[in-house]
């Protein structure tokens, strides 16, 4: 009779409570059933930009103008390997999550031309901070109390599967069948992300930022001269890592994590950038002490790009300031038009583990942009 009585109760579960219970795991904390008003405070003007703000390519004929970006979680433990759909991001975001795990947060142009992505995974705030200055629609499937409380404070609505369920979210049931768990087999398109944008009442006009004082088309691209740097090696902790080596017939950097190639299953192809930004700051933790909180005032870093590197600082701020680069003479940093790959790395982890041309670098002579 109790066994019956548990099938019953569990079969009137919720997919949102199916979610949270196999997705989110110890790191996860329940969000408060408070609704979120989808008028956001973040405002950002429509600007008309000459080039790609995302990439800094002169946009196509079918470029989204005055459509917002899309901000996607995916998740980047071994287990849930390999991925989908990341590697037409022109935006990887990279950084530590609880128990020195890390997780991706893949920026889109324009959501409805997106394929099928995942796994998803849930936010933190560090990641919520990228996505504001930016004004990109977050999609992920839970998210941290102090993820949750900073969107509740700038009343931004996302994409969250612990809300929307299958109608945003679906299971790869080949994948579940091979034995990954739940929360290693949600995935979502741009099909699915319309559904929940319709249901959440989302606005996808509005303005954005352009990401970097890119290189302008038709100008001579830049290497930095600092050093060559045509293998690259990082940890984000004992059991995270990146890696990027060069290739000068392609004039990018193919990545590596957990000793192998960083792969796209759905495109079957190795993810590979041409702007890679090695950052670093002081990573603490919460009060709970579990979850990481970053320091995102200023902090130094490199800019990797064409076979070289060069130092650099940044300067953010507020959640909703947007990150600004400096090269070693305090100037705006240029960068080179094309995809890139932006890790934020804890300053005694980045000085201890980055091997460039497989030497260990002891970095950082920069000083921070006051």
């Amino acid at each position: 009779m109790k066994r019956i009585l548990t099938v019953v109760l569990f079969s009137m579960l919720s997919l949102s409570t199916l979610l949270l219970l196999t997705a989110c795991g110890d790191d996860e904390k329940i969000p408060s059933s408070e609704s979120i008003d989808t008028k956001p405070v973040i405002d950002i003007p429509v600007e008309v930009f000459d080039v790609n703000p995302l990439t800094g390519f002169e946009k196509d004929s079918d470029y989204p103008e005055a459509q917002r970006p899309v901000a996607i979680m995916v998740n980047n433990i071994n287990a849930a390997m390999p991925q989908s759909g990341i590697s037409s991001a022109p935006v990887i975001y990279e950084m530590v999550t609880e128990g020195g795990i890390t997780r991706l947060m893949a920026v889109f142009p324009d959501y409805k031309t997106v394929p099928k992505i995942g796994p998803i995974r849930s936010t933190r705030d560090q990641f919520v901070d990228f996505m504001f200055p930016i004004n990109a629609i977050g999609v992920h499937i839970g998210s941290s109390i102090y993820a949750t409380s900073r969107l509740r404070e700038y009343q931004y609505t996302t994409l969250d599967g612990y809300y929307l369920g299958h109608t945003t979210f679906e299971q790869d049931k080949e994948r579940s069948n091979a034995g990954y768990a739940n929360e290693h087999s949600f995935y979502t398109n741009g099909e699915l992300m319309q559904a929940g944008i319709d249901i959440n009442g989302i606005d996808i006009n509005g303005g954005t930022t352009k990401l970097f004082d890119f290189v302008n088309p038709g100008q001579p691209e830049k290497t930095p001269t600092d050093g060559t740097a045509t293998q690259v090696d990082f940890k984000f902790s004992s059991i995270s890592d990146s890696g990027f080596t060069y290739n000068p017939e392609t004039l990018s950097y193919l990545k590596t994590q957990f000793g192998v190639a960083h792969f796209d299953a759905g495109a079957n192809a190795q993810l590979n950038f041409k702007n890679i930004f090695i950052l670093n700051t002081s990573i603490g933790f919460h009060p709970d002490g579990t979850v990481p909180k970053f320091d995102l005032a200023s902090g130094t870093g490199f800019y990797v790009s064409n076979g070289g590197y060069e130092e650099i600082s940044w300067t953010k701020g507020n959640p909703t300031d947007p990150m600004m680069f400096f090269d070693k003479a305090g100037n705006s940093l240029k960068v080179n038009a094309g995809n890139s790959y932006i890790s934020i790395v804890d300053t005694l982890q980045l000085q201890q583990t980055l091997e460039i041309n497989d030497t260990l670098f002891h970095p950082l002579t920069t000083e921070p942009v006051a």
